[in-house]
């Protein structure tokens, strides 16, 4: 039986997201989250000039896996690999944008690789209706091994809007919150789900931080 979170459960985590007044910081306008939090985390993307391009909610699935939905506006067409990556720090400075967020999160260092097969009992994923007219891109099928970040691709329609929702059992919301933080990436480019490290995705276009991370970047709210 697929267990996913309900319309009215979405809407209201998405709803509880901060409201940034223009030129504000994402990662310095949300209060830090206790590393023993258990979420649900609500995630606010931007773009490298400080823009809101999209907001995300990851929450615990009562399996244990753990359910990430991204809705994103404003992007370029096509695909764009997005992933979750190892510092709570989004500094859109430098030749390298959102370089502070490191590498792709991957404690175990296994090779880049797509995002995880569903579980055989979760059944087919379901469309969940969003004030995005947008198909939400899903997470199967995938790859049976990769960094514990890895989510593959969201695919952004010629109106700017995407939708992604995947599952994964290769972390846990509480991995999320270390000492480092963590921070979910969408790159310029798709990711190729082969070549390491990065799945040769290109730039990183936008950041959000998901956890308490470093130089006093706090994290996105636990919602509930």
């Amino acid at each position: 039986m697929r267990r996913t979170l309900s319309l009215a459960v979405l809407v209201g985590a998405l709803a509880a997201l901060p409201v940034l007044a223009p030129g504000t910081n994402a990662q310095m306008a949300t209060p830090a989250a206790s590393p023993t939090s258990g979420g649900p985390y609500g995630v606010a993307l931007q773009d490298v000039d400080g823009n809101d391009v999209g907001t995300a909610v990851i929450s615990a699935e009562p399996n244990g896996w753990v359910l990430v939905r991204v809705e994103v506006s404003g992007l370029t067409e096509g695909d764009h690999g997005i992933h979750v990556h190892e510092f709570g720090v989004c500094d859109p400075s430098g030749t390298e944008p959102f370089s502070s967020a490191g590498g792709h999160f991957n404690p175990t260092g296994t090779q880049h690789g797509g995002p995880p097969l569903l579980s055989t009992d979760m059944g087919t994923p379901t469309m969940i209706a969003t004030p995005m007219a947008a198909m939400p891109t899903m997470a199967t099928p995938g790859a049976m091994t990769g960094h514990a970040g890895d989510l593959g691709n969201i695919s952004v329609l010629a109106n700017g809007q995407g939708i992604l929702e995947i599952e994964t059992n290769r972390f846990h919301l509480a991995d999320l919150a270390d000492a480092d933080g963590s921070s979910l990436v969408i790159h310029a480019d798709p990711d190729d789900l082969t070549t390491d490290p990065s799945g040769n995705s290109g730039a990183r276009v936008a950041c959000g931080v998901i956890a308490a991370g470093q130089g006093g970047m706090t994290a996105a709210t636990p919602i509930g």
